[in-house]
This record gives C-alpha cells, structure tokens and sequence, in this order.
C-alpha cells in the first residue's frame, strides 16, 4: 500500500482567506508608499529616530496639511488623559484617540484607540505576528517613571510617532469614525477625519480593542461577541 503523503498545513488554508491576506498586504503597501512620499515631501523620512515634541509636531502637522487634509488645532490647559482631552473638545469618548506607546519584539509602537477602549494585548500581539509585547507609555505617562525624560508634565500621551520613533498602530473603530479628535502634548490637539490621519501617517489599520467599552459617566461594560 502506497503510503499518502501529509499536505502541508498552509496549502489546506482557504483559498479565499489567502487572496484577501495577499489584497490586504498589497493595499498596505500602497498606503505606506503614499505615506514615505509625503513624508518625503515634507522634508525626508524619519523612521526610528526620536525627535522633539515641538519638531515632531510640526511635522506631522505639515505633513497633514500637504496631504490636503482638513483639520482643526487648538491650545487649551494640558489635558491630564483622553477623557479630559474629549471634554475640552466636547466630544464623545469614541471620537477621541487615546494612545499608548508599546515594545514590540523590541520596537517602539504607538497604538492608537478610541477613549473609551482598552487594549487588547494578546490580540495584537497575535495579529501583529509579534513574539513579546509590553507597555512602556500609558495615558498619564503611566506614572511619573513613565513619563522620563519627556517634556511636560503627565498626561495625555501625544499621538506624534517622531516623539518616539515609533510606528503607528490604528483602530478601525478610529478610521471608522469620521473626525477625530488627537493629542499633540504641550496643550495642543488636532482634529481632522481618522482615516485620511491614518492614511497620511502610513499607520497599519488593524483591530486593537477587546469588547470592553468604558463609560462616560465611569464603569465599563462588554460588548457583544462579533
């Protein structure tokens, strides 16, 4: 009897379920080329180096605005988290990004979710194929030792990836939800649409909340299974 040889796992995988992991990789790849050429274009690439508040801000800001985006900015006291940041804007918790700074495998990552979300560690770790993970920057700075050596007092963590050399990870909850609002640090905040944010940063769009939803009014509760 002849014996039948074991298929590899991977060629049992649904076809369909690799034709949109080959569309998504080439739709990301797009969109990170479209972010180096406007990064380029508002005066080079800076990936992997740490720059100043006040530099990385306006950076970001001139790249926004060479990528024909509408956007709004305001000064206002120093927010102490996202919620307060919403406040001062007067908008819903789900329109405002709270941001967390993270290692993964060792490299800086600014994921970005909405205010009223927590995130889902093991599941970006997962969808990011990454092998350890861990915070190292929280709202408020995680505390006075989380926020060493940057300017400013404590409080809601800058969504600037140059402040940090760092990537972007963003919600789909953000990109979803029309205008955004985003902390700048040093009382300054921006708001424009989260998808075209997402787009002009070159940020990987990709689920990074669990089913917890916090409350306005304080609590939390879980949503429904997808």
């Amino acid at each position: 009897m002849t014996a039948i040889p074991e298929r590899d796992p991977s060629e049992q995988a649904n076809p369909f379920e690799r034709r949109d992991a080959l569309v998504w990789r080439r739709l990301m790849e797009a969109r990170r080329q479209k972010a180096v050429l406007a990064r380029e274009a508002s005066g080079g690439a800076n990936d992997g180096v740490v720059m100043s508040r006040a530099v990385a801000v306006t950076r970001l800001l001139d790249l926004i605005s060479t990528s024909h985006i509408d956007f709004e900015t305001r000064s206002h006291p120093e927010p102490r988290h996202a919620r307060h940041l919403a406040s001062i804007w007067e908008v819903g918790l789900s329109a405002t990004v709270r941001t967390t700074l993270m290692s993964m495998d060792g490299r800086p990552v600014l994921v970005a979710v909405p205010a009223d979300r927590k995130i889902d560690a093991l599941g970006v770790r997962a969808r990011t194929g990454t092998s350890t993970i861990s915070v190292l920057r929280g709202d408020r700075g995680v505390g006075r030792v989380g926020w060493e050596g940057m300017e400013g007092q404590p409080g809601a963590l800058p969504c600037v990836p140059e402040m940090f050399g760092a990537s972007l990870l963003i919600d789909p909850e953000l990109t979803d939800a029309g205008p955004i609002v985003v902390g700048l640090g040093d009382g300054q905040s921006l708001r424009c649409d989260g998808l075209q944010f997402a787009e002009a940063l070159g940020a990987t769009v990709i689920r990074c909340v669990g089913r917890t939803r916090l409350l306005s009014q304080g609590g939390m509760v879980d949503d429904p299974p997808h």
